[in-house]
């Protein structure tokens, strides 16, 4: 539609830009066209923005204008295909107006989704971000359960038990110990196998950061969470829904796995500078993970 309203009008189409339709939302401004749209208008590439209607540019109006009034700036027009807004006061409140039912119904949306989704944990169904599942399973053919990948999921186990008893020498890994051994063996990380998300380092290199949260996850011990997080953080666990998924490891292993991060916490050598009673032994209330302490210092005087 786009296209053909361009060149009914004469004019000449110099970039098609469209967004990824999975992750991608009408009211975020972090989005890879969206920026490179307004990259062009800076850069004078462009003269006009066609789009077929205003809720396929903005679903958000705070958005909508913040973004009219860089393309203005830019010497940028823009033209719906499906909706004509004369530059006036009228115009305007049309289009805001408009503007502001596509925010509504963005969130009516959200709030179905959401209440559809919970519908879908109570029941027992597991919902993977963008498809894609926890490092060791897969989802199943209607794509509401978990099932053990077993390449991947042995490979968890020996994580588990690297960490907890050693390796074949009998040597306890840390975590970044591990990450090292499985970089030297080359291990494909999750990123590496479903993509997505922006990765800094290289195929097959693995971060202490990702066994950490490899071997803080409930889902190998059986447990699979939905609603841990909203868009601005953590929920209380309170608000969690637990589902009863296949187990990578025993919960006994995974139980200990935790007590030796939370000694390793304690005990690291890095911690060591300054003396904390409390330091490793408090957790946060909402996402569970433990309190460190670290000193500042104004001058000399800490």
């Amino acid at each position: 539609m786009c296209r053909d309203y361009a060149r009914s009008k004469g004019w000449r189409i110099v970039a098609e830009l469209a967004e990824d339709d999975r992750g991608a939302s009408g009211a975020s401004f972090e989005l890879e066209q969206l920026n490179r749209m307004l990259e062009l208008a800076r850069a004078g590439k462009f003269d006009v923005v066609v789009v077929r209607e205003i809720d396929r540019f903005s679903r958000r109006l705070a958005k909508q204008l913040i973004v009219e009034e860089e393309l203005k700036h830019a010497g940028v027009g823009i033209e719906y295909v499906i909706g004509e807004y004369a530059d006036t006061p009228e115009g305007n409140l049309m289009k805001n107006l408009k503007a502001s039912v596509a925010e509504y119904e963005r969130l009516k949306t959200l709030e179905r989704t959401m209440r559809a989704k919970r519908q879908i944990a109570r029941a027992g169904g597991v919902i993977a971000h963008g498809d894609r599942p926890p490092f060791g399973y897969r989802l199943s053919e209607d794509g509401r359960k978990l099932v053990i990948y077993e390449p991947e999921a042995r490979l968890v186990q020996s994580i588990f038990t690297w960490y907890v008893e050693g390796d074949e020498s009998g040597r306890r890994l840390s975590q970044q110990g591990i990450a090292t051994k499985l970089t030297q063996l080359g291990v494909p990380t999750w990123t590496d196998v479903h993509g997505g998300g922006q990765k800094k380092r290289s195929p097959g290199e693995w971060a202490a950061g990702t066994l950490a949260w490899l071997l803080g996850n409930e889902t190998y011990k059986g447990v699979w969470h939905f609603g841990r997080r909203h868009e601005k953080g953590w929920n209380p666990r309170s608000n969690w829904i637990p589902v009863e998924v296949p187990a990578i490891v025993s919960p006994d292993l995974w139980e200990r796995a935790q007590t030796q991060r939370q000694r390793n916490l304690v005990t690291s050598s890095r911690n060591t500078k300054n003396h904390y009673l409390m330091s490793g032994r408090l957790k946060c209330g909402r996402c569970a993970s433990a309190v460190t302490s670290r000193t500042t210092r104004s001058g000399s005087r800490p």
